[in-house]
């Protein structure tokens, strides 16, 4: 699982707090079997690769960020939607 030429944090920029918690969760639980989560969050693990473990954050945008930018507001709405 690799990250398209960019650093593994930099998709997860957005990510903090319980809503990172929560994606590590989701990551660990597909590491273990990756059919236990939705197709839709596969893809995007196999692209982005696991979230990081700390609440560091990258300041810049990458042409993958915007273009994944639909995957990263439909994960948000999965994660409201565990709480």
């Amino acid at each position: 699982m690799s990250s398209k030429g960019h650093k593994a944090e930099e998709p997860w920029q957005g990510f903090h707090g319980p809503n990172l918690g929560v994606a590590i969760e989701l990551y660990e639980e597909y590491s273990k079997n990756p059919e236990a989560v939705e197709e839709d969050l596969r893809e995007l693990f196999d692209i982005w690769g696991p979230p990081p473990s700390d609440n560091e954050s990258q300041s810049s945008t990458s042409a993958d960020q915007v273009f994944l930018l639909p995957h990263l507001i439909w994960l948000g709405i999965m994660l409201m939607q565990l709480n």
